[in-house]
């Protein structure tokens, strides 16, 4: 056996032996996807309607929908891209007298498109004897989610990634001030051999974390995702590597594992929030969206979303890729950067 096969036992040999370890980052992410799929699996959202033409029945139809109770309205010519991102869940496109709805198979999405039938249909009354009603259209687009559970799955997988990558740090800390490093030193061990098992270690982790969830999703709540199998492994390669060059990045940079648990926790629960894991990150207030658009996990979770519940091909998530890769290479060369083998130069 190699120094780095055998380094790469040793990290899975010590992840799978520690009790906190196996209930936070493999029991913890599939237990919370349990409860909020139990709590909230078959309840219905606010709603957010995409608005978008011209014609005389816009301003009313526009009064009226900001009256309805849980719907926003945002007014948008995007909306094709709004729906299957997530953030829209009906698109209405006004010409004159002609209303097109443009909805998903979501519960939500159809029972929003039912309430502004009704409008319209009320509308008509009151217009019986004016020449021109009102006429509409329903058509059908492939979002990213049918129901909470296929919203929640996909984020709750990334989640997970970054959980497990940012405080696979704290190990590195501990082997530094418990002199472990110090004695690895000692040997032809190279900092890249070492840091290369303990990524190897991470990606085996990574799959493992993938099964377990998709597994449990998909007994518990029947969740099958698309089968563009190389594009998910390419974005959990990506997500896996980036979250643990900042676990690395954030090892180096201070003196003990209580610090560097508090910072992975600084930078843990605002991505966790902000990203879409829980809810659309269109239901975020206006003025903390721009910051959701620096986040990394954001665009891990969306890129799984669209790639597992909508068949979004590769090419079509550039966005992600890049922000993902070079969030790894950025925080990678960082980490290499800045790497210590004894406690007492850091």
């Amino acid at each position: 056996m190699s120094a780095y096969t055998a380094l790469v036992s040793a990290h899975l040999k010590i992840l799978f032996r520690s009790r906190d370890f196996l209930f936070w980052d493999l029991m913890f992410p599939v237990l919370l996807m349990i409860l909020l799929g139990a709590a909230f699996g078959h309840s219905s959202f606010s709603a957010t309607v995409g608005v978008s033409g011209h014609g005389p029945i816009r301003p009313l139809m526009l009064r009226t929908l900001h009256h309805l109770a849980g719907v926003k309205v945002v007014l948008t010519q995007a909306g094709a891209q709004g729906i299957q991102s997530g953030h829209l869940d009906v698109w209405m496109q006004i010409q004159q007298h002609h209303v097109r709805l443009i909805r998903t198979a979501s519960p939500i999405s159809q029972m929003t498109a039912i309430v502004i039938q009704g409008i319209i249909n009320q509308m008509n009354l009151a217009l019986l004897h004016h020449p021109a009603a009102i006429t509409v259209a329903i058509s059908h687009l492939s979002g990213p989610t049918s129901n909470y559970v296929d919203f929640l799955v996909p984020g709750i997988l990334a989640m997970s990634l970054m959980t497990s990558g940012l405080f696979a740090g704290g190990a590195i800390v501990t082997y530094r001030t418990q002199g472990v490093l110090r004695r690895l030193q000692a040997t032809p061990l190279s900092a890249m051999q070492f840091l290369l098992s303990r990524y190897t270690a991470q990606l085996v982790l990574s799959l493992v974390e993938t099964i377990i969830v998709l597994g449990v999703a998909h007994l518990l709540y029947g969740f099958s995702p698309s089968e563009s199998v190389g594009a998910v492994v390419i974005f959990l390669l990506l997500g896996s590597t980036g979250f643990l060059m900042i676990g690395f990045f954030v090892a180096n940079i201070v003196e003990s594992p209580e610090v560097a648990s508090t910072i992975n926790n600084a930078i843990n629960l605002p991505m966790m929030f902000l990203s879409g894991i829980f809810y659309p990150v269109g239901q975020l207030p206006a003025f903390i969206k721009p910051l959701s658009e620096v986040l990394p996990l954001k665009y891990l979770a969306e890129a799984l979303r669209n790639i597992m519940l909508a068949s979004q091909p590769l090419a079509h998530e550039t966005v992600p890729l890049l922000v993902l890769a070079g969030t790894a290479v950025v925080f990678g060369v960082l980490a290499s950067l800045i790497f210590k083998w004894d406690a007492r130069r850091v």
